[in-house]
């Protein structure tokens, strides 16, 4: 006769120790699992069924970010504009002034708003989702395009 189990991984030690502590369950139980020649443990049925996975749930906001999703509450345009064009207004000089300070040096300059470009972008992503760090978001990326083309047509 076959083993059913004979195919199962060991529990890793710490995570029967977790689940023994959730159950209340003492050590006996958890020294009950057979051993064959190999010295691999093999699961009673029992303890198979506690360690089918528990269904991940979704991962959860701030709290803030919830209550503010779940009020309905409207678009805040105005102050959340008036973020947007400080931000791009604060981006596209910062990214202006480096490149034009680089103008001599043509490729350093490509190499460094390339790499300001990289290090902002995955930031500016995450934020796009959240209620106030959206419009930062989406100024600074509206100041770096307009740093850009500022770039080309006064200094190139």
């Amino acid at each position: 006769m076959t083993d059913p189990f004979a195919n199962t991984a060991p529990i890793p030690k710490h995570r029967a120790m977790t689940e023994q502590a959730a159950s209340g369950q003492d050590s006996q139980d958890q020294d009950s699992q057979d051993q064959d020649q190999d010295g691999r443990h093999h699961a009673t049925q029992e303890q198979k069924s506690r360690q089918e996975p528990m269904p991940a749930e979704p991962p959860r906001d701030w709290a803030w970010v919830e209550e503010w999703r779940g009020g309905r509450e409207p678009m805040p345009w105005g102050p959340g504009l008036a973020l947007a064009l400080f931000t791009g207004l604060l981006v596209a000089t910062a990214v202006y002034v480096l490149s034009s300070g680089l103008a001599d040096r043509p490729l350093i300059a490509v190499a460094v708003n390339v790499v300001v470009a990289a290090g902002l972008g995955p930031a500016l992503w995450l934020s796009r989702s959240l209620p106030v760090l959206r419009w930062i978001a989406g100024g600074a990326v509206l100041g770096v395009v307009v740093a850009w083309l500022s770039v080309l047509v006064f200094l190139v």
